[in-house]
C-alpha cells in the first residue's frame, strides 16, 4: 500500500521518507532506495540524496541493531552495502531472536540459567539452537538440553 503511494506520487519526498520508515524488512528498504535513486537521479538533488543516505544508514543501524553499519553519504553506496550485507544481517537478527526465545524458554522451564549454559547458548550456531529448540520440550535438565 505504501509503495503504491510513492509510485503514484514520486515527487513527494516526504512520502518516500514515511514509506522508508514503514518498511518491514531490508528487501522493502532496498525497493524504496531503488525508487529514490530513480527519483533523485538529477545532479541538483545531490544534497537531498546525501541527506536520505545518512538517514537510511541510521535506520538500518536501528532496524538491525548493528552499530557497525557505516554511515553512507550516497544512495548508491547504501544500496550496494544493503545488497552485500543483507543476508548476513537478516541471519544475525534471526539468530538473536532465536537466542532470546530459547533463553526465555530455558528460564521458564529450568529456572535461572547458570553462566556455563548462557555461554554455551551465546556460542551456539543457528543449527544447534534449532536442535535445542526441539529438545527443550522433552529435556528434564539443562545438562540434557545442552548435551552435544
Amino acid at each position: 500500500m505504501a509503495r503504491d503511494y510513492t509510485e503514484r506520487h514520486p515527487d513527494n519526498l516526504m512520502g518516500h521518507l514515511i514509506v522508508l520508515g514503514q518498511c518491514r524488512d531490508a528487501y522493502q528498504i532496498g525497493d524504496c532506495i531503488a525508487r529514490l535513486q530513480q527519483q533523485l537521479a538529477e545532479p541538483h538533488y545531490k544534497q537531498i540524496r546525501q541527506t536520505f543516505s545518512i538517514w537510511i544508514s541510521r535506520l538500518l543501524r536501528t532496524r538491525f541493531r548493528n552499530d557497525a553499519i557505516p554511515e553512507q553519504h550516497d544512495l548508491e553506496e547504501v544500496n550496494t552495502m544493503l545488497a552485500e550485507n543483507l543476508e548476513q544481517w537478516v541471519q544475525g537478527f534471526e539468530d538473536r531472536g532465536e537466542r532470546q526465545l530459547l533463553l526465555k524458554l530455558m528460564k521458564l522451564k529450568f529456572g535461572s540459567v547458570p553462566d556455563w549454559a548462557q555461554a554455551k547458548l551465546d556460542q551456539a550456531s543457528s543449527g544447534q539452537m534449532d536442535v535445542w529448540g526441539e529438545r527443550i520440550l522433552t529435556a528434564d535438565s539443562l545438562d540434557a538440553l545442552l548435551a552435544d
